[in-house]
């Protein structure tokens, strides 16, 4: 082996070993050494030490890393009800991603509630993740995430998008149960939205939107509800307030239509790829492509009208809802 290799050997060991450790070993070695100094074979074997070393740790690290891949698909597959279906998570999980604005979201065991405001009310005072937990609901126990910092918080978020990561082209019973994962983008579900704004009360939504340019807007309305499924989930909304301009009151008082039922024009949908409440056809498509800003696609995407204009898909937007 010649000299250049050797150094070439020092140089990558230096670059890739714990300092402390290199140290150690080079320091036993030079105090047994009569002169104290380096020989070109004692290089090598000092250098062979380290690189067993080495391997151990990337063989260590190699299994940690499979068994963390283990656990995160043990995760998404839990968050998602295990493929399809509800989203469920069980209340003893706690994680952290990052959502649109670069925040931290985590997931709290306690306290639960019948929204996000009772969370609140009972001490929630962290944006995150909570359990919603309603006497009498059939679909039992489901995560939400709750935004305790926008306009005196206690907000359930029922719509989160923010990189285009979940498919938002779904089929009546996807938005009816829900899908996505509150760790992330997700809909909620049209009958959890349903029972939660006809529980006693009137509830307000709220609308945040960003753009590419960290641009922000909302829009905000009073007596906001959904029908139950026999009649269609009609959306119902009452005054408007904001900044985004109002592009859903022309929605009000119409039925959710998917590209896959049979018995309504679904043309709307289809031709706006999105699943909304369409009046031939829309002012707002807030489950639409996921598209990047400015694109030569007409009305397509994730568009709020008064905003941005049908020829801009924004980079996030959020529904959520209290009560008034």
């Amino acid at each position: 082996m010649g000299r250049p290799i050797v150094l070439s050997i020092v140089f990558v060991l230096l670059a890739y070993a714990e300092a402390g450790d290199f140290e150690e070993i080079i320091s036993q070695y030079t105090k047994s050494s009569s002169c104290n100094t380096l020989r070109y074979s004692d290089i090598l074997t000092t250098g062979a030490r380290i690189l067993d070393q080495i391997n151990e740790r990337l063989e260590t690290l190699d299994l940690i890393d499979e068994r963390l891949e283990t656990v995160e698909d043990k995760l998404d597959n839990l968050s998602t009800g295990g493929g399809g279906g509800e989203v469920h998570v069980p209340k003893h999980i706690i994680t952290s991603i990052t959502d649109c604005r670069g925040g931290s979201i985590r997931a709290y065991s306690s306290p639960t509630g019948k929204d996000c405001f009772d969370i609140q009310q009972k001490g929630g005072v962290s944006s995150g993740i909570y359990t919603i937990q309603r006497d009498g609901d059939p679909h039992g126990d489901y995560p939400v995430y709750c935004d305790m910092d926008t306009d005196g918080g206690g907000w359930t978020v029922f719509h989160e998008r923010y990189d285009g990561s979940v498919d938002f082209y779904q089929g009546w019973n996807e938005y009816k149960h829900g899908f996505g994962s509150v760790r992330g983008e997700y809909w909620l579900g049209n009958h959890k939205i349903h029972a939660m704004t006809n529980q006693g009360g009137s509830y307000k939504l709220r609308v945040d939107l960003e753009d590419f340019d960290g641009n922000t807007a909302y829009a905000a309305y009073d007596n906001f509800a959904l029908s139950d499924e026999a009649s269609g989930y009609t959306l119902s909304v009452g005054q408007f307030s904001g900044t985004a301009g109002d592009s859903l009151t022309y929605h009000s008082g119409l039925r959710f239509i998917t590209h896959d039922l049979s018995d309504v024009d679904t043309s709307c949908a289809v031709t706006y790829h999105g699943a909304w409440w369409y009046r031939t056809c829309h002012y707002s498509n807030l489950n639409g492509k996921y598209l990047g800003g400015e694109t030569a696609e007409y009305a397509t995407g994730d568009v709020w009208y008064h905003w941005k204009g049908y020829y801009y898909s924004a980079k996030c937007s959020e529904m959520k809802v209290k009560p008034m």
